[in-house]
């Protein structure tokens, strides 16, 4: 895609801004550089500025009941469509419309410049079709220098060639199609031919991949396939108003019910239509319709399934096209800053995602998925920022610019403006959030519209896609302090943490506050799951840091079950809660831990502890879940040490060695002294060299150092006197020289140039044809141009326009003249015309003939002209009609060697000829007649 350029500002400091320039010069890219990407529907453009924000066009109502219409800058993305542009020009012209712009009933809007009447306003804007103006395109490249028209250049300097069809909207006879299920990029399925049969075979299909390029060199990108199977293509053939569709030597027709493939034609009267994307077979009691529902298959009625033909263009070099955009891959869980599609499947090829549309409510968009297919992730390709929401793990919260995702318990899905969104869960594929009155509610969709609902069978199965190419690396493993690890179940005697959540980012985690004799509620302190390999096995875990004891809880065996103390005191459910107690209440009661449910068991009653803005309990079992962490318990750790780093004093007089561990980071340092001694003297140019050598270090780990430095200065060179050696011209410097008296160095100088000697060279005046030259001047001696002449272009012809018109037995005369050098171009000879008409004739059928019969004119009439001349042809329009002619006295003229039974149309007119040419008159009215 081009990157092309309007005479529109940069908005971003003020709305609708204008700037003149002159084709040719170089522009500020920030400034008036815009690049138009084709949309993802094909339907037009996208208009981005240098720094990405697109061009969007808003028209309004305003407080007088009008309209107000303006452009700005965001991130949304609003469709253009060029109206008038000649494709492939590198320069040309058209009408720029929106199709998101309007707010009212009167469709798109249309760029305009200037308020629609004199165009005293000088901005640009949008208004109805009537104020639209021509909008010129010219190429500038990103550094915004213009790229001239040279069609000898090609967009893609290594072209591809293949056998490309292209998609068309309609059948022309002797044409070669593919008959495809999908006109989108990506992959589709094309009508086969598996093998004709005299009782009809039925229709196969094959996968083939629907790209865009430039297939035919005009400049505009088309949707194509590549392909060079035969059994795919049909041939269309002309059938009266229909075609047939043949591959080899087979029909695709319709019978019995059914579309198949037969070795014979079954019905000549019937055949083939194409239109608004239907395939037809038709001209019998039933009229068949041809789509793909998983296969090939039609149908006695019309469907609104649709079907695409690509007609096959020439085997020649053209440009494939891609669609540059960001690439969101599909994941199954949530990292803390990153950007997400949250979307349901709609069919094989698309999803439905939950859009920030900018309104009180979340908007529907649908959305093409590609790959998918073996290990190949699925994956979407979009710029629209309307779905992507953010995700903050501290809050569960999902944003979308200045909007909260705020799903409600009254069944909506809105996009909240406010201070505070709401906490959403994302646990095995669903999406729910919970309130303190009414519990817990789940995103549903059904037929493409979100909302909530209280029943999780309800749910949808969320998707999710995040940018591809964005990784968050787990952490490290853990060194010092104290690990728990997510596990899923308990072990006697192991220490645990009974938390909230197990996904990276901040957590709530069970703390005894303190035991009592009749029970003290449940604490809760924040705690943050990390993800890092924390037992050494190579495999990321998710873990907890963490070193405070009122969190942990020590499970012992108990019957089927465990016990869960910290302390001295007892996690256990009694009265109908579950509390903290400083001795057993129950010896026969014991917690159990499955599928992430914890529960205390033995009673009359089963206690379920979970979380809720707090933790809490309930006599019946509760979907929402709590994850435990064990203790991990850490190894004998054995220092591995890096390489050690050595550190000289600014003075050399003292060197430092340091090893760190690469486990834990313990350090181990030691200083010695270190002495000088001179091993290169300073020369005149070159410094001297000291090299200085270490003490031994008590620690064996480190060797003894040597450094050698340049830091004796040079002594500097002690010139003679400056002799010249060489004089100056004004075309050669000279040269003068010293030598040291030291070392014998020789130190040479350049003398500057003489001057020239300047003389003038005269200027020499343009005419219309010829360019001229500026004054210039230059050396006599040594031709050196001083001054350069530069060229004066040719001041080109102004032109008059004179036209002489035709007359009566006269012809005319249009040229262009210029008014400076005379010269005469595009001349064009009007020709005249002879003023008698006749108004009407006869014309009477013959065998293979017809005669056309006038009445004769008196001799005041045939004085003014000399002759008839008659014409006759097939075809209404006259396409190659024959002439024939008849003198002035003629009343009637047989035309003979006709065609029998065909219907001719004739025409009479009269010629007079005046100066040696004939001068004709009007044509009279058709009549039609049919040979015998």
């Amino acid at each position: 895609m081009k990157t092309e350029t309007l005479c529109l500002s940069n908005l971003k400091s003020k709305p609708d801004r204008t700037q003149t320039y002159t084709v040719g010069d170089e522009v500020a890219p920030d400034r008036l550089l815009w690049t138009f990407t084709e949309s993802e529907d094909g339907t037009g453009y996208y208009i981005q500025s240098q720094d990405g924000e697109y061009l969007n066009a808003i028209y309004e109502p305003n407080q007088s009941d009008g309209y107000d219409g303006t452009l700005k800058l965001d991130d949304t993305s609003d469709v253009w469509t060029i109206s008038g542009k000649e494709a492939g020009d590198a320069v040309s012209a058209g009408i720029l419309k929106s199709a998101n712009a309007s707010k009212s009933d009167a469709g798109d809007k249309y760029l305009t410049h200037g308020n629609g009447s004199e165009g005293t306003v000088n901005i640009f804007t949008v208004r109805s079709e009537d104020n639209a103006t021509t909008t010129k395109f010219y190429e500038y490249d990103d550094n915004g220098t213009y790229i001239e028209d040279d069609p000898s250049t090609p967009d893609d300097p290594t072209p591809t060639e293949e056998t490309v069809f292209k998609k068309v909207e309609q059948f022309s006879d002797g044409k070669e199609y593919l008959i495809v299920s999908s006109n989108s990029a990506g992959s589709a399925c094309a009508l086969t031919n598996p093998g004709g049969a005299s009782d009809g075979a039925n229709m196969g299909s094959t996968d083939v991949t629907v790209q865009n390029g430039d297939v035919d060199g005009d400049g505009v990108i088309d949707q194509y396939i590549s392909a060079e199977a035969d059994n795919i293509v049909w041939t269309a053939a002309s059938n009266d108003s229909r075609f047939n569709l043949t591959n080899g030597n087979d029909y695709l027709e319709g019978k019995s019910g059914k579309v198949k493939i037969f070795d014979s034609q079954q019905y000549a009267d019937r055949g083939w239509t194409y239109d608004d994307n239907q395939l037809k077979h038709s001209g019998g009691n039933n009229t068949y319709v041809v789509y793909y529902d998983n296969g090939f298959t039609s149908t006695y009625d019309s469907t609104d399934s649709k079907l695409f033909i690509y007609e096959k263009t020439k085997s020649e070099s053209f440009t494939p096209f891609t669609l540059d955009e960001t690439r969101f891959e599909e994941v199954n869980t949530l990292a803390d800053g990153k950007e997400y599609i949250i979307a349901v499947t709609k069919d094989d090829g698309n999803v439905y995602a939950i859009k920030n549309n900018g309104e009180d409510y979340a908007a529907t968009e649908t959305l093409n998925v590609n790959g998918a297919s073996g290990d190949d992730p699925a994956y979407i390709l979009t710029e629209d920022k309307g779905v992507l929401w953010k995700y903050a793990a501290s809050d569960k919260y999902f944003t979308n610019g200045e909007k909260y995702l705020y799903p409600t318990s009254s069944n909506t899905i809105r996009t909240y403006n406010g201070s505070s969104g709401r906490a959403i869960e994302y646990v095995d594929g669903k999406m729910s959030f919970s309130t303190s009155s009414s519990g817990t509610y789940y995103i549903t969709c059904i037929d493409g519209s979100f909302a909530t609902g209280d029943e999780e069978s309800e749910a949808a199965e969320i998707r999710l896609f995040s940018k591809a190419g964005e990784t968050t690396p787990d952490d490290p493993t853990p060194v010092g302090g104290t690990a728990y690890k997510l596990v899923d179940q308990f072990t006697s005697e192991k220490d645990y943490l009974i938390v909230s959540d197990n996904g990276a980012g901040s957590a709530k985690a069970l703390t005894n506050p303190g035991g009592s004799s009749d029970g003290a509620s449940m604490g809760r302190t924040n705690v943050t799951i990390q993800n890092g390999d924390v037992d050494g096995d190579g495999t990321a875990d998710a873990y907890i840091s963490a070193e405070e004891t009122d969190i942990v809880w020590t499970a012992a065996a108990n019957g089927a079950g465990f016990n869960l103390t910290n302390g001295g005191d007892y996690l256990e459910g009694k009265s109908g809660n579950v509390k903290i107690y400083s001795k057993q209440q129950y010896a026969d009661r014991y917690w159990t831990y499955t599928d992430s449910q914890l529960q205390h068991v033995g009673g009359q009653n089963t206690y379920t502890v979970y979380y809720e803005n707090g933790f809490t309990s309930s006599y019946n079992s509760t979907s929402k879940t709590i994850y435990i962490f064990e203790k991990v318990e850490a190894a004998a750790h054995t220092h591995s040490f890096e390489a050690p780093v050595y550190e000289w004093a600014d003075d050399y007089s003292k060197v430092t060695a340091t090893r760190v561990c690469t486990e834990c980071n313990e350090t181990e340092t030691e200083t010695v002294n270190a002495t000088g001694e001179v091993t290169k003297p300073a020369s005149c140019e070159s410094k001297g060299k000291t090299t200085y050598t270490s003490e031994a270090f008590t620690n064996n780990a480190f060797e003894v150092q040597t450094e050698t430095v340049e830091n004796i200065d040079a002594l500097g060179h002690k010139w003679g006197d400056w002799e010249v050696t060489k004089e100056a011209t004004c075309t050669e410097e000279g040269e003068k020289s010293r030598t040291c008296e030291r070392c014998d160095a020789i130190e040479t100088e350049e003398l500057a140039m003489a001057d020239h000697t300047i003389v003038k060279d005269e200027a020499v005046p343009a005419t219309c044809t010829k360019p001229g030259k500026t004054e210039g001047s230059h050396c006599s001696v040594c031709n050196k141009v001083i001054v350069e002449q530069k060229v004066i272009p040719a001041l080109g012809h102004k032109w008059k326009h004179v036209v002489n018109k035709a007359g009566y037995l006269k012809d005319g005369v249009d040229y262009y003249q210029c008014t400076e050098c005379k010269v005469i171009s595009n001349k064009k000879v009007l020709t005249g015309y002879a003023n008698y008409y006749v108004k009407s004739f006869k014309v009477k059928k013959g065998k293979k003939a017809f005669t056309a019969t006038w009445k004769k004119q008196g001799k005041a009439n045939q004085k003014k002209f000399n002759g008839y001349q008659i014409r006759y042809s097939t075809s209404p329009l006259m396409n190659g009609a024959k002439y024939v002619t008849a003198g002035k006295n003629s009343k009637s003229k047989k035309i003979k060697g006709l065609a029998k039974k065909t219907r001719y149309y004739v025409q009479v007119r009269t010629y007079t000829t005046h100066g040696g040419k004939k001068f004709y008159s009007q044509w009279s009215l058709p009549k039609a007649v049919k040979t015998k």
